[in-house]
């Protein structure tokens, strides 16, 4: 099916993630989805992450799934930096109270449909509704 209906790609955060690296930041993708890898492969842009951490990872290294923030926590060790000093972009409840429970610097909600009032309610730092809200 992803070969055949393709992938729908947000630009804005596809721009934002080549400006940031550009900066030197490192990137982790973080999904409990098993197809993450080849969803990244069909849209071309697995090589701006520097870890993935998703459901196949996840399972093979028996981490808990969202609200936990182990796979979170996970993806700041592979990327040797201490969830202090990491950003978490979220656009579920889930991954919003695993990003606040792990203690991480910033956790941002995207909420592209709605108001996110319960990103913010759950623990989101920032509600943003694209990317380009961002400097």
């Amino acid at each position: 099916m992803l070969q055949q209906d393709g992938i729908h790609v947000f630009d804005d955060t596809i721009n934002k993630i080549k400006q940031r690296r550009k900066q030197g930041l490192k990137t982790a993708i973080i999904s409990s989805s098993k197809n993450c890898k080849a969803v990244l492969e069909t849209a071309k842009i697995d090589h701006l992450f520097d870890t993935r951490m998703d459901g196949v990872v996840s399972e093979k290294l028996k981490i808990p799934g969202k609200p936990s923030p182990d796979i979170f926590l996970q993806a700041a060790k592979q990327l040797n930096t201490d969830p202090s000093r990491c950003a978490i972009f979220e656009d579920a409840i889930a991954g919003v109270q695993a990003g606040d429970s792990g203690n991480f610097k910033f956790v941002v909600g995207v909420a592209r449909h709605d108001a996110g009032e319960d990103l913010c309610e759950n623990g989101a730092n920032l509600i943003i509704h694209n990317f380009d809200e961002l400097n």
